[in-house]
């Protein structure tokens, strides 16, 4: 990336105003400026029915992912989870529906972002990049950290994070395809 290609952040000594200069750049978003509404519309202009779609897409593809078709038995042996207690399938319901709830906010995010950089309606390699950018740095980064901490078997690692990669690159490419 070029100097010139770099958001311009120019300070006003006395007043100490950001100034934001190229829309493209990331870093246009993390900046937080009372002279620029970037966080203030923050949901505007997000395509809600591709986030649904996207996140009713990740959680179909987590039921066939940990279904016995793929990897529900290594999932359920790395666990060491006896589905014949009685309380194996107990708050089932909680936990379908937290996931869901929580891979909305996951696909809203990608959305939030594609609309910052402007991708959205790029066609599916920017969802993929964009998808497969949350996957590893995000959702594998962060399972992998708590794993190594929790000395859970490298399987049961590529099994959940291959997961989340494959669920965000879906929903990326949803996102950045459906304009």
């Amino acid at each position: 990336m070029e100097l010139q290609d770099i958001r311009m952040i120019q300070i006003a000594s006395d007043k100490k105003e950001y100034c934001c200069r190229q829309k493209k750049q990331f870093v246009y978003f993390l900046i937080i400026n009372p002279n620029c509404s970037i966080m203030g519309n923050l949901f505007d202009n997000l395509n809600w029915p591709a986030i649904i779609v996207a996140t009713l897409a990740y959680w179909a593809i987590g039921s066939l992912w940990y279904s016995p078709v793929l990897f529900a038995k290594k999932w359920i042996a790395y666990l060491n989870i006896d589905v014949n207690a009685p309380n194996a399938k107990k708050g089932m319901g909680l936990m379908f529906g937290g996931s869901f709830v929580l891979m909305f906010i996951q696909a809203m995010a990608i959305a939030i972002i594609a609309e910052r950089l402007e991708i959205r309606g790029d066609g599916w390699m920017s969802g993929l990049k964009l998808g497969a950018f949350f996957g590893v740095c995000f959702c594998a980064a962060t399972v992998g950290v708590n794993y190594l901490y929790e000395k859970k078997p490298l399987g049961l690692f590529v099994i959940n994070a291959g997961y989340a990669l494959l669920g965000n690159i879906v929903a990326g490419i949803i996102i950045c395809t459906w304009y």
